[in-house]
């Protein structure tokens, strides 16, 4: 998982998101199944305490084109 504020665009309009989060999975089915855990459902019902501005939930299929590990 991980998480990242926005900044500005280059042209200095507001980023049209404060907050991205990322929550890794081998699949979209395995997501689906951890938010459909009553943790996972949890979560859901608590984000609007927080996320005031409303929320998105998207997906993507990513693929990893330069593997890099930090040390």
């Amino acid at each position: 998982m991980t998480i990242g504020k926005l900044d500005a665009n280059d042209n200095g309009e507001k980023a049209p998101y404060y907050v991205i989060t990322s929550i890794y999975t081998d699949s979209r089915e395995v997501l689906d199944a951890t938010l459909a855990t009553p943790e996972g459902q949890a979560v859901l019902k608590d984000t609007p305490n927080f996320a005031t501005g409303g929320f998105t939930l998207l997906h993507d299929d990513e693929e990893v084109l330069i593997p890099l590990t930090l040390s």
